[in-house]
């Protein structure tokens, strides 16, 4: 994802800066979605796996992106906390 691009984006739920999700944490979230263990913020189990995904700050959203197109819709950010018992990884 082109960086300036980027920087225009912000958390629609919290208004912090996003950044590109790691391998680690794009790993975590997909091994749930295959497990249907993970629900979005409007309370719908995800069942499309991940291509990206875009993580605000602090970690507890992060937003799907499928052909580096970036969901930003509230309701379709997913939860992170979902993952607390995964060891959380942006790198």
């Amino acid at each position: 994802m082109d960086d300036s691009f980027l920087a225009r984006l912000q958390c629609p739920i919290c208004k912090s800066t996003l950044a590109v999700a790691g391998t680690d944490m794009l790993k975590s979230l997909n091994e749930r979605i295959e497990k249907r263990q993970l629900v979005n913020h409007g309370g719908d189990v995800i069942e499309n796996l991940l291509d990206s995904a875009l993580i605000n700050r602090d970690e507890s959203f992060a937003y799907p992106m499928q052909e580096m197109i970036p969901t930003m819709i509230a309701e379709r950010a997913i939860p992170l906390d979902q993952l607390a018992n995964d060891q959380l990884a942006n790198d």
